[in-house]
């Protein structure tokens, strides 16, 4: 995600490269990316009834820490990044994967402004989910 937000940088798709909020913006990149990515894999892969019972688990820890700090319209404030692109489509994963999506109510709200921005519908249409 960094790599493309990097190549493209007209649209601002990451803050400059060395500002403050480049590096709030690898810290988010890796959380996802370490921290909830990661633990989809036995719900995906159908794991053990006990590593699912476990992800689940951490799932919910790891959602309740992004819930609290989903205090502006994106994961960095009032500016989409590819944080974003990344954070929609884990939370979409909760979906399938049958979470109460209620008790994220930030997160849900997230969501439906994500699923109105035009890139998304576009995309959205395009992989027909």
């Amino acid at each position: 995600m960094q790599f493309l937000a990097e190549q493209k940088p007209d649209a601002h798709l990451a803050p400059p490269v060395g500002s403050l909020a480049h590096y709030r913006l690898l810290e988010w990149l890796n959380f996802l990316s370490a921290e909830v990515h990661q633990l989809f894999k036995p719900l995906f892969w159908d794991g053990p009834e006990d590593e699912k019972k476990q992800a689940r688990d951490s799932l919910v820890r790891r959602f309740d820490y992004i819930e609290k700090h989903l205090n502006k319209d994106y994961l960095m404030g009032d500016e989409f990044s590819v944080a974003d692109a990344y954070l929609y489509v884990l939370s979409r994963w909760l979906e399938a994967q049958q979470f109460d999506m209620s008790q994220w109510p930030k997160l849900q709200a997230y969501q439906e402004r994500m699923a109105q921005r035009p890139s998304v519908k576009q995309a959205l249409q395009e992989e027909e989910i």
